[in-house]
């Protein structure tokens, strides 16, 4: 799997790594990138080489918050015609579900969903981010600058609580409180912003219905969207209900308004299994949160839906070959 970004969600790369002093040009070419893809925001590439250089962007500059640095140089109009629709939506509600409907213009990897109750904070909301990327892919440099479409979603007058980070940090924590402004909380599930509830039923004062009609009409008519099966809407069920116990096909069927056995027959007419999907799911998230986080084995396991600590040990075992212990090691 290798999905697609457009070239405005690295705006500012350039000058950042001269600003290190370090040429971005071998960089670019290794990653098969190149000054003329980045001159033009609209130019799609390749997420996964995209994510890979800012990893190694890092390394070479010695600079372990590059990412959040880079994203200081972009603003929300970096989004594009989805930056149009979330600006112009009528409350921050309405930006959210367009922000979600219509993310694949950004990149169709890139997930987002509001949360009702925040897990983390009481009296806040939370509007989770996700990306969909192959195991050997790492988000930590990454995951911060998605952090910037919140900006978007209220013309920047959203006030946030706090943010989380699924990975442990890879900077001082000052950097990343001086970055956000807010309390920021690391190994947790999800990445995400946590805000009060009043805050995401604002409505967003300079938006104009006119321009969000005509926005999403062009999209409608000129833009298909990327195609989503049942299999992908059960892969990111099993996403947000990990951790609350709900991981068996009865819990998703009954999540997703369907019998098991009708959810069962849809998947085998797309190719795919229930419990292989859940498998793939939960072996991506293990390695994550071994490979990425500081979060203690047992509460590892919890959020996996082991009962103990054995069994995340036999898992991995039959995953990777490696017990917890060891791939925590090795990272």
């Amino acid at each position: 799997m290798n999905s697609l970004l457009r070239a405005g969600g690295l705006r500012g790369y350039e000058s950042l790594m001269q600003g290190l002093g370090t040429d971005p040009r071998p960089l670019l070419e290794r990653h098969g990138l190149s000054s003329e893809m980045l001159a033009d925001p609209e130019t799609l590439v390749s997420l996964n080489a995209a994510l890979m250089l800012l990893e190694e962007s890092a390394g070479v500059t010695n600079c372990p918050d590059f990412g959040l640095r880079l994203s200081q140089s972009q603003d929300p109009t970096d989004l594009g015609l989805l930056a149009v629709v979330i600006q112009n939506s009528g409350t921050i509600t309405q930006a959210i579900a367009d922000s979600s409907r219509y993310l694949f213009l950004h990149s169709p990897a890139f997930k987002i969903t509001m949360i009702e109750k925040s897990p983390l904070l009481p009296g806040s909301s939370s509007l989770r981010f996700d990306m969909h990327l192959p195991l050997n892919i790492p988000q930590a440099q990454s995951i911060g600058r998605i952090f910037r479409m919140a900006q978007a979603f209220a013309n920047r007058n959203i006030k946030i609580r706090g943010v989380s980070f699924p990975h442990a940090p890879i900077a001082e924590k000052r950097v990343y409180r001086r970055h956000f402004g807010v309390p920021v909380y690391f190994s947790q599930a999800f990445a995400g912003i946590h805000a009060d509830h009043s805050e995401l039923q604002a409505e967003l004062k300079s938006s104009n219905s006119v321009i969000h009609r005509l926005a999403l009409d062009y999209i409608d008519k000129n833009i298909a969207p990327v195609a989503s099966g049942l299999s992908e809407r059960v892969r990111q069920t099993l996403l947000l209900t990990m951790g609350t116990g709900k991981g068996t096909k009865a819990e998703i069927a009954s999540i997703l308004k369907m019998h098991p056995r009708t959810l069962q027959r849809h998947l085998h007419g797309e190719g795919e299994n229930f419990e292989i999907i859940r498998e793939d799911v939960y072996k991506a998230a293990a390695l994550r949160f071994l490979r990425d986080s500081d979060l203690p084995l047992k509460q590892i396991a919890s959020l996996l839906g082991f009962s103990e600590h054995s069994s995340l040990t036999r898992a991995c075992n039959r995953w990777f070959s490696a017990s917890p212990a060891q791939i925590r090691a090795s990272k």
